[in-house]
């Protein structure tokens, strides 16, 4: 039995800003150690045979192609970026277009967090090995904690064997009295993850979801056309569009924690003992918080009990244990009068890399530089800035006007204004760091002209 892997990393996570952007989701963010979230999922996957597909934004893919080469998951990932964003329906469509019908596929979310590896394996080849065998597909439940209202829940029924139900119906995200009634009935929460052979998913989408499944008979191999195809499509979830239809549905119990990381609540659970050390409380209680900065800022709290705060290098959110659902509103209003605060932050991803902006003052901007092993940035120059850079960590090579400059840390370089000039790293395995002052007119990101790129940016 041969599985296949897709891994859904869309989503904008704005319950977690200020943190989580439209630009830099919650995903690719460090929630709950040193690696971002997707490349959690990708490292749990123990069978390292398996064939992977990605299905994200393109506005997210040279974020994920940065974290794939910088952990090594080159090989055996393949990432499909998707024109517009229309739910996960259309996702997983498309990624079974893309596999053999012959194979079982494990979908997954990319954003959540699960406690022990070992059973989550064990879970997913009972499952597939399950929904082979059966011809079903197979969704995975997990205990409820609490009456949650944020997630779906499974009304599953008739244990067969391997904590595997046998009937299963899905619950929409109830209320907190609805909620309550589902748990006394020993209802799941809907992870999000479903296994099922690939031709019985094809063949529910020509059932179910005729149109969609129409326009994807177009869809030409090299995906060329996926633009045509996406814009011919409606957004619609898979539960809705698939799930809550079909009666071949079957359960399984998962074995190992979870959590959708869907709050701040759920962050600060598995963050204590970081939150802890950062926060010192006098005269009050219960109250943490995490920076998510260079600095790891300390705060102290006086007076106040119940309070939650959130620190990046740009903003900062305050709010009572219980009421962190009310960060949504704030992402929404930022959204609404077109706030920059929704979109970017002052550490960017790029194909060759990342940069953080330290200082941006009128009349000069200070970045830190990281260039991912074998790596160039674009041969350019600019019309209002002039740069300096020196050289921090590991060797550079620079071209400025046609001729190239070796560089080792400590040295520095003048990047004169209009003169054409690019930085390489030649290193194949230790990323090169420099430091750049800009000075000049005008700092923005769209003060390039490029006349080479490898990565065919215009």
């Amino acid at each position: 039995m041969a599985k296949k892997y897709i891994l859904l990393c869309g989503g904008l996570g704005t319950r977690l800003w200020p943190y989580s952007r439209e630009n830099y989701p919650k995903q690719f963010l460090s929630l709950t150690g040193n690696k971002s979230l997707l490349i959690n999922t990708i490292s749990r996957i123990i069978d390292k045979d398996a064939e992977i597909i990605i299905i994200a934004s393109n506005l997210h893919e040279h974020v994920i192609r940065g974290q794939l080469s910088e952990n090594n998951f080159t090989q055996k990932i393949q990432l499909i970026c998707e024109p517009y964003g229309r739910n996960t329906a259309p996702a997983i469509l498309l990624a079974c277009k893309l596999l053999s019908k012959e194979d079982v596929a494990v979908v997954m979310p990319t954003d959540h967090w699960v406690d022990n590896v070992e059973s989550f394996n064990n879970d997913i080849n009972n499952a597939a090995k399950h929904s082979l065998e059966k011809d079903v597909v197979v969704t995975v439940g997990i205990s409820p904690t609490r009456a949650a209202t944020a997630y779906g829940y499974l009304s599953a029924e008739e244990l067969s064997i391997e904590n595997i139900y046998t009937q299963t119906k899905f619950v929409e995200k109830p209320d907190e009295s609805r909620a309550k009634e589902l748990i006394s009935s020993n209802a799941l929460w809907n992870s999000g993850m479903f296994i099922f052979p690939i031709q019985l998913m094809l063949n529910k989408f020509r059932e179910y979801m005729p149109q969609m499944f129409k326009e994807f008979s177009s869809l030409n191999n090299d995906l060329k056309n996926i633009g045509e195809v996406y814009s011919k499509i409606e957004s619609e979830s898979i539960d809705y569009g698939i799930m809550e239809k079909i009666s071949d549905i079957h359960c399984l119990k998962a074995s190992f924690g979870w959590s959708d990381l869907g709050s701040w609540s759920e962050v600060f659970s598995k963050n204590s003992e970081l939150s802890k050390e950062l926060s010192t409380t006098i005269d009050g209680n219960d109250n943490l918080a995490l920076d998510y900065s260079n600095f790891k800022k300390r705060v102290f709290f006086l007076g106040l009990e119940n309070i939650r705060l959130v620190s990046t290098p740009d903003a900062t959110i305050v709010f009572n244990k219980d009421q962190d659902q009310l960060v949504k509103k704030v992402f929404v209003q930022l959204k609404e009068s077109e706030d920059e605060l929704v979109n970017t932050t002052l550490s960017e991803s790029r194909p060759w890399g990342t940069f953080e902006i330290l200082r941006n003052e009128n009349h000069f901007k200070l970045k830190k530089i990281t260039v991912l092993p074998l790596q160039k940035l674009s041969y350019q120059s600019h019309k209002f800035r002039e740069e300096n850079w020196t050289i921090i960590k590991g060797n550079a090579v620079v071209v400025l006007n046609g001729k190239e400059i070796s560089l080792k840390a400590g040295e520095h370089i003048f990047i004169p204004l209009g003169a054409k000039h690019r930085i390489m790293n030649l290193d194949n395995s230790k990323v090169l760091e420099f430091i750049e002052v800009q000075t000049g007119t005008y700092f923005g990101e769209d003060d390039i002209v490029r006349y080479e790129d490898i990565y065919n940016r215009t």
